[in-house]
């Protein structure tokens, strides 16, 4: 066990802009000699809108890029809106990693053994043991005493799949019935916040207490509200009133609205937890994480420093570390890292194989083969099935229920509605046989009982979602199967998965084509052929996204585009491109090519590229070498 110890950096001379509403609130200039990171006024609240894009959970409701308008125009002042420049950046805490030794014999850690010594009141015995868990997994024995003993801050690294949202519950189970909030318990403010990526997640976890509570009467007694984006805000306020919860799981977008509209449920808060810190960077939260942070502080009728940081992450990046120092409160920060650096990050129990195939169409072939035969075989197949775009998952989905209809296909990105989302899930979840089609919105968090295999066609937006994704099977101390579908040309991602993840993928088969199985799949994949388009060129634009990562050679780019004629059984025919659109899809240093892989309108990039393959090719006398 490590501890770090946080020091604040003061800023000098740092200048930033008041930014006022447009119902009148004048623009401010504020020079400020010397910074300290919590500032006394409430009107010291910043928020970042940095990495602004899309995603669903991002934005408070009324987000402007200029300011932060609020929803209630009853409570609007200048101390209560959010204030912030595009060059206004937080000073960093910086954090001193100090190591402390093991707790020796952590593996004797149980339920019981904690509620021997009095660190556990025995409803927690009844309700974990309700569950039909019959021992603690390696994370929560060494996560759970010290979140007990101790009231510092916390930081948990571990595998995917380990138990980690257990690990947290439990000890903020026992801090709610240490301070009497059971049958006793008088209308109050929320006690614990949990902060997750997304709604599937936080919705996740809100069950898993219900499961917990449903074990126990003294457990019964507590309440737990979800709020997440996607979901009514007047619904949210209307049980955060009615019911005045202990806990509230919720997405950094929602939980920005709440403590800026409706701070008065925030003002007793004891513990904070990120739950998959490291998927909260990713997408892009730190500013609206540290936001929070700090509002919850502010608030606290205890103090600044009265509220207890739970952090938990499957990796312990730079970003995460910053992100970490920047958050905590305590002067000592437990670090508990259940994973050593000689240990891969994927499971042990998952066994992980590579299927690789000559080109994209052959690869789109291959994961219905797979499919098709693990139907075959009569065994339980309940599997996730990922692929790189929103686009791509819609069309396969499409196509799989048509090749194999004795196989129920669900469809899951982030496109679709709230209610289909949780529906779909809920579908899964019941489900003993069926494929789950998704991207990586699926991949992280969501905990579906029984999956036996992983599929994943082309490679993951980053690198650490490859163990994320296969951590979705083998749970629970089952096993399960991993199988990654790529071309030949995209090997150089096993090199970069051993160097960055420590994982070595040693089973590997080559695909050969099967007629009769790649006729059915283009067949189906024909008849929506302007989706297949549009799928063909969202996946282009995820590797060209990804280049920085994996530095695909161009042959990569070359054999995505041509499986468009490839599956329509003639191979001269090109997706159709706007000149002005090439660099989407390939990078400035292949634009020479452009000509041999789409059939392009317009100039390309303004005439400075047009046609020179053509040029090459005739000088040369019709071969052009490309490598």
């Amino acid at each position: 066990m490590r501890a770090f110890s946080a020091k604040l950096v003061p800023v000098l001379g740092v200048s930033r802009v008041i930014g006022g509403s447009s119902n009148g609130i004048n623009t401010v200039r504020v020079f400020i000699q010397s910074v300290r990171y919590y500032n006394d006024r409430r009107s010291d609240n910043r928020y970042n809108d940095r990495n602004v894009d899309n995603y669903n959970d991002r934005k408070p409701d009324n987000y402007t890029n200029r300011h932060y308008t609020m929803r209630n125009s009853r409570s609007r002042s200048r101390d209560n809106v959010y204030l912030r420049d595009a060059d206004y950046k937080r000073p960093e805490r910086h954090i001193d990693l100090k190591t402390f030794d093991e707790e020796e014999n952590y593996q004797n850690v149980s339920i019981k053994s904690m509620v021997d010594e009095g660190l556990l009141d025995k409803p927690i015995l009844r309700a974990f043991e309700g569950l039909g868990y019959k021992q603690l997994s390696p994370v929560q024995q060494r996560a759970i005493k010290p979140s007990l003993k101790s009231s510092e801050d916390l930081v948990v690294r571990a595998k995917t799949g380990t138990g980690k949202t257990m690990a947290f519950l439990i000890p903020i189970m026992q801090k709610l019935l240490n301070a009497g909030r059971g049958p006793r318990k008088t209308h109050g403010s929320v006690k614990a916040v949990i902060i997750a990526p997304t709604r599937d997640l936080a919705l996740q976890i809100e069950s898993e207490i219900h499961k917990l509570q449903d074990q126990s009467r003294e457990l019964s007694y507590l309440s737990t509200v979800s709020c997440v984006g996607g979901t009514s805000m007047r619904m949210n306020v209307t049980r955060l009133q009615s019911m005045r919860p202990d806990i509230v799981v919720g997405t950094p977008g929602r939980l920005l609205d709440l403590l800026q509209n409706y701070e008065k449920f925030f003002t007793n808060v004891d513990i904070k937890v990120l739950d998959e810190a490291d998927t909260l960077l990713e997408i892009g939260f730190k500013s609206e994480l540290e936001t929070i942070s700090e509002r919850l502080n502010e608030l606290n009728q205890e103090g600044k420093k009265h509220i207890r940081t739970m952090l938990y992450s499957a990796t312990l990046s730079e970003k995460v570390e910053s992100l970490a120092g920047n958050i905590i409160n305590k002067d000592t920060c437990y670090y508990i890292n259940t994973v050593s650096k000689e240990d891969s990050q994927s499971h042990e129990k998952i066994n992980q194989s590579l299927v690789l195939s000559e080109d994209f169409a052959s690869s789109l072939v291959a994961v219905v083969k797979e499919l098709n035969d693990l139907v075959a075989t009569g065994k339980q197949v309940k599997a996730m099935l990922f692929l790189p775009t929103v686009k791509m998952v819609s069309l396969y989905s499409s196509m799989l229920e048509r090749v194999l209809p004795n196989l129920r296909v669900l469809e899951m990105h982030g496109k679709l509605s709230m209610n289909r989302r949780e529906r779909i899930v809920r579908d899964f979840k019941r489900l003993s046989n069926g494929v789950f089609v998704t991207t990586d919105v699926g991949a992280r968090g969501m905990d579906f009982p029984n999956v036996t295999h992983v599929l994943q066609l082309g490679v993951p937006t980053q690198v650490e979602n490859y163990v994320h994704r296969i951590g979705r099977t083998a749970r629970a101390g089952k096993d399960g199967e991993a199988i990654m579908f790529l071309m030949e040309d995209e090997l150089h991602f096993l090199d970069i998965l051993k160097r960055e993840s420590k994982t070595v993928i040693k089973n590997q088969r080559k695909f050969v084509l099967e007629n009769e199985i790649a006729a059915s799949t283009f067949d189906n994949l024909k008849e929506i052929r302007n989706d297949l388009e549009a799928s063909i060129l969202s996946v282009l634009s995820h590797y060209r996204s990804r280049a920085s990562i994996y530095n695909f050679p161009f042959d990569v780019y070359k054999n995505i585009a041509s499986s468009y004629g490839k599956i329509l059984g003639d191979e001269s025919k090109k997706i159709i491109v706007k000149g002005r659109d090439i660099s989407n899809f390939i990078s400035s240093n292949d634009m020479r090519y452009a000509h041999d892989i789409f059939e392009i309108v317009g100039s390309l990039n303004g005439g400075s590229y047009k046609n020179k393959s053509n040029s090459n090719r005739r000088r040369s006398g019709g071969n052009v070498r490309r490598w």
